[in-house]
C-alpha cells in the first residue's frame, strides 16, 4: 500500500521527548501527529499518531545528519 499515493500529509508536527548524546552521535526520540487527507474528493481526513526515533551524526566537516529514522503509528 502506497499511503502517500492516496493521501496529502496535513498538520504534521513532532514533539521531541528525550535526547541523548553520544560522542558524535544523538539519539532523538519522540512523538508524532499528522492528518492524513485522501486525495479523493470529498472525504474526510483521518488523523493519526505514534512514536519516532532519529539518530544523527556530526560529520568531519561540521555538518549534521539525519543517518537513521523510523516511526509507528498510522491511521486506525
Amino acid at each position: 500500500m502506497n499511503v502517500f499515493a492516496n493521501f496529502d500529509v496535513q498538520r504534521f508536527g513532532i514533539q521531541p521527548t528525550t535526547t541523548e548524546e553520544r560522542g558524535d552521535i544523538m539519539i532523538e526520540h519522540g512523538t508524532w501527529s499528522a492528518t492524513f487527507q485522501p486525495k479523493a474528493a470529498g472525504a474526510s481526513g483521518v488523523s493519526a499518531g505514534g512514536t519516532y526515533l532519529t539518530i544523527y551524526a556530526l560529520l568531519s566537516d561540521g555538518s549534521v545528519r539525519a543517518i537513521r529514522d523510523t516511526f509507528n503509528g498510522m491511521p486506525g
